[in-house]
């Protein structure tokens, strides 16, 4: 059995597609390949986390350093003063908009190592 290397379902080891997907098989990957990949690479996910808090997407895709790096920028933005409150508030929402987009490219490129 082929397991398709873009969703990671079944198929027969005759398909030269993916009767799931529709992408062209190129290669032969293990049923555990197949499952890693199906479980690794979900941009819609991934950019759900990062909606949710900066860097919880990041860490959702495996990338631990950069995922506690966002997160912990997040917080440290969060806990200024109310003097600073309009300045850290812009740089807050670029941070959250970076994260999610982060996130979304982060699992596509994920989804196709």
């Amino acid at each position: 059995m082929k397991y398709c290397i873009h969703c990671g379902k079944g198929n027969s080891d005759e398909a030269r597609f993916c009767g799931h997907c529709g992408k062209e098989i190129t290669d032969n990957p293990t049923e555990e390949e197949g499952e890693r990949r199906k479980t690794s690479g979900r941009p819609a996910m991934a950019a759900f986390f990062s909606a949710i808090f900066p860097g919880i997407g990041q860490l959702y895709n495996g990338r631990f350093i950069k995922g506690v790096l966002v997160a912990s920028i997040g917080i440290f933005l969060l806990t200024r003063e109310r003097e600073i409150m309009l300045v850290t508030s812009f740089f807050y929402v670029f941070l959250w908009v970076y994260g999610i987009i982060d996130a979304w490219y982060g699992a596509k490129e994920r989804a196709t190592e």
